[in-house]
């Protein structure tokens, strides 16, 4: 039996970083060369930080203005200038204070108006069509009846953005099983009603949010297709680059890249420190803290994922249990728990369905390929037997018990 291919790692900014440049992301993430460290990253960083403790609360009230200034204090002491890739002090000293007033304005502006989120740094990693997608969510919030929005932060100069991110998140997050099953345990809504009703850009230096309703199906798909080329050209090592000026004056690659005659690959002599994101370290003293850090945080994220897998595993034994006792819901810890059926569907070969809609007119009609689009094609009555046969042929439609708790 053939195995089958390993997923490939993705996430917007790996696609994002392959469209400005293949040979940029092959430096980056298979040769893992060291980068140059950015002042703005940092700046953004701490401000996530900081609004990251200013939400995250199971219940009010929420720190005071103080306590969110000194959580921005802390992370931005974290690291020295140098490390945050400042080379004049005062420059660094005058971002600080920008984040300081930026963090007044935000919290004078909506400390009447705070509510507690679904979730904060939301991370949830899902498989799909052959990619193992993972996301970071700055702030989902609850908008009533299973209705969630989206929030990203924006900390840099320019409020417009590409939708692609937002898209993204929709796309990952209305499959993700283990947000579903987090946001009901907060909200008290059903699992099966845990969808995405808004997409919003905050811009913290202006205090303005960018809108948007939840993206169509047609939006869904379109982006879809073009982040499937991404994941098709990386696992077929399609990594030409795409020089521009204005690109290429500011990438910290640019004397391996064989367009100005450097080498394509990592050199010999350089270390693999934090994964390869810096060569050596500026500071023991400093590297020690980060290491430590690093190691909390990703040991944090273990027992987060295992506890998460525990649940999840529980609750699919709880789902055939009830299934098999005949029992629709009963009452545990101050809760309904609530046995559905939900619709599964599985696509061998994507393309060669996508085809086959294509030629027979209704791809316009299975846009997002989900059970109930699939269904309704199949449901027709005007399709003609040979096409629902093929059709037929090319999918797999499974139903299985799934259970929503949610508070009463």
């Amino acid at each position: 039996m053939m195995k089958k291919p390993a997923l490939l790692q993705f996430s917007h900014s790996r696609m994002s970083l392959y469209r400005e440049c293949p040979m940029k992301y092959k430096f980056r993430y298979i040769d893992k060369l060291p980068e140059e460290p950015k002042p703005y990253f940092a700046f953004g960083s701490s401000i996530h930080s900081a609004l990251e403790f200013l939400y995250d609360v199971k219940e009010p009230p929420f720190p005071a203005l103080p306590a969110v200034l000194a959580a921005f204090k802390k992370d931005w002491e974290s690291l020295t200038p140098e490390q945050k890739g400042y080379t004049d002090p005062a420059k660094a000293d005058a971002d600080y204070a920008n984040g300081l007033e930026m963090l007044q304005a935000y919290y004078k502006k909506h400390k009447a108006t705070l509510s507690v989120p679904v979730s904060v740094e939301f991370r949830t990693k899902v498989p799909v069509d052959g990619l193992d997608v993972t996301v970071i969510v700055d702030r989902i919030d609850h908008l009533g009846g299973g209705k969630i929005r989206i929030v990203d932060y924006k900390t840099g100069k320019h409020v417009s953005r590409e939708p692609d991110q937002l898209y993204m998140y929709q796309k990952i997050l209305e499959s993700s099983a283990e947000l579903r099953y987090k946001a009901a345990m907060r909200t008290g809504a059903k699992e099966s009603d845990i969808s995405v009703d808004q997409l919003v850009f905050y811009h913290v230096p202006s205090l303005s949010e960018d809108v948007s309703p939840r993206a169509t199906d047609r939006e869904i798909a379109a982006f879809w297709e073009k982040a499937l080329v991404v994941g098709e050209n990386i696992r077929a090592a399609k990594f030409d680059p795409q020089p521009e000026e204005r690109k290429c004056r500011f990438c910290d690659f640019k004397s391996r890249c064989p367009i100005y005659g450097g080498g394509a690959g990592p050199s010999p002599s350089q270390s693999d420190f934090f994964g390869g994101l810096l060569s050596e370290p500026p500071h023991k003293a400093a590297a020690d803290v980060l290491q430590d850090k690093a190691a909390a945080y990703v040991a944090l994220l273990e027992k987060i994922s295992a506890l998460d897998e525990q649940a999840l595993s529980l609750k699919k034994e709880l789902a055939a249990l009830m299934a098999e006792k005949n029992v629709h819901s009963l009452e545990a810890g101050g809760c309904s728990v609530v046995l559905e059926q939900l619709s599964g569907l599985e696509v061998p070969d994507r393309k060669a369905l996508v085809k086959t809609l294509r030629e027979t007119g209704l791809y316009e009609k299975a846009l997002a390929l989900t059970p109930k689009s699939i269904m309704a094609v199949l449901s027709d009555e005007a399709l003609p037997p040979p096409v629902k046969d093929k059709i037929s042929a090319l999918v797999k439609i499974s139903r299985r018990g799934d259970v929503s708790v949610f508070k009463k």
